[in-house]
């Protein structure tokens, strides 16, 4: 069988973080992968995610197009397709599934799609979204994220027979700093108490929300360390300012990898207003990161109570609460932390992930 990756990516996101952990588990499990990221002429060769494949010697083929100059990216990726000649084309995101779905069923070659999570944020977005489902209910085959993802989907027209619930997983071998090594990393004083808040600045993360819920904790020592850049960041710097925040809030822009300084902070804050398995999360638990997060999407389906302070979406009353509660009472954070951790490995391995994914793949191939 071969697997022909296909998107267009950020320099870093949870999109392409799956996308990289997917390819690589399945090289190694002796599957040929080619990955063909899309991007405009004069990208940078130290792109992130160029340099995550290499690092993990992932074959890959960059599709170079400027922008909307569709026609011919089209044409490159039926050219790749006839090079490559995949068993399988796998799209992440909306512009391939939009562009080369067809490219690929006109080649005879079975088509799925990961939906790693919708939006809605705007107009334009909102157009993405369903040019994307009209062309996904043509796929042979759709992956969802999350539960809730997958209902959407279903509701937006793609046959339920097509639609398959694959949670996200996360690799064993992950290597985060020491907390000495990220906090020297981050620039923290010895008292500095630092709350990560890690994502892109838009309106489905909610960052908007972290900023207020934030500016209700009473501890001096608090202070919120924003890594991501976004369409809201000048929105949020002028919120932070009105609220009266000032240097608690530590702006860190977008970090290559920001996960490994997960160990740096006293808690993950998620204040989303919509989710699929987020990424970020696996990885806090992975690092035995305390956890306060609004409780949407999957992530009811990724830990509960017992694992995290999971409070109601678009509350930052209660957000507020729960993050000092987790700051006042560290035994119980790190015990939650600790049954996260455990709850990593029981649910979220790579290994059945992967057959999961192959057992899809077989079945339309049939």
């Amino acid at each position: 069988m071969r697997i022909l990756h296909l998107l267009a990516p950020a320099p870093v996101g949870g999109l392409e973080t799956v996308v990289l952990n997917l390819a690589r588990a399945q090289q190694e499990s002796g599957v040929e992968v080619l990955v063909a990221p899309i991007l405009e002429p004069g990208f940078p060769f130290d792109h992130p995610f160029l340099m995550n494949l290499d690092r993990w010697d992932i074959d890959r083929s960059v599709v170079s197009v400027s922008a909307r100059r569709y026609l011919l990216e089209r044409k490159k990726v039926r050219d790749l397709v006839s090079d490559f000649q995949p068993g399988i084309l796998h799209t992440h995101g909306y512009r391939p599934e939009i562009l080369h779905g067809r490219v690929a069923r006109s080649a005879g070659v079975p088509v799925i799609s990961t939906a790693h999570g919708l939006t809605s944020e705007t107009m334009k977005i909102r157009l993405y979204e369903w040019l994307s489902f009209r062309a996904i209910r043509r796929f042979d085959a759709v992956v969802a994220v999350s539960k809730p993802l997958g209902r959407r989907l279903v509701g937006a027209g793609v046959p339920e027979d097509r639609v398959h619930i694959v949670p996200n997983a996360l690799p064993a071998d992950t290597d985060p700093a020491t907390p000495a090594q990220a906090r020297t990393e981050l620039g923290l004083d010895k008292g500095d108490r630092a709350v990560g808040w890690i994502g892109r600045l838009s309106w489905e993360k909610g960052p908007d929300i972290a900023i207020r819920a934030f500016a209700g904790i009473r501890d001096p020592d608090a202070i919120l360390a924003v890594i991501g850049t976004g369409p809201m960041e000048a929105e949020l710097k002028a919120l932070a300012e009105e609220l009266g925040l000032g240097r608690r809030v530590r702006w860190y822009g977008e970090v290559t990898g920001a996960a490994r300084l997960l160990p740096a902070f006293e808690a993950l804050f998620m204040s989303s207003r919509t989710e699929g398995t987020p990424m970020v999360l696996l990885e806090a638990m992975a690092t035995a990161t305390p956890i306060v997060c609004a409780g949407v999407g999957g992530i009811p389906d990724m830990v509960s109570e017992r694992e995290a302070m999971i409070s109601r979406p678009e509350d930052e009353g209660a957000l507020a609460r729960s993050l000092e509660e987790c700051l006042r009472d560290r035994q119980a954070a790190e015990a939650r932390a600790a049954a996260a951790s455990i709850v990593l490995q029981k649910k979220f391995s790579v290994g059945p992930w992967v057959e999961r994914y192959m057992r899809i793949y077989q079945s339309i191939q049939q």
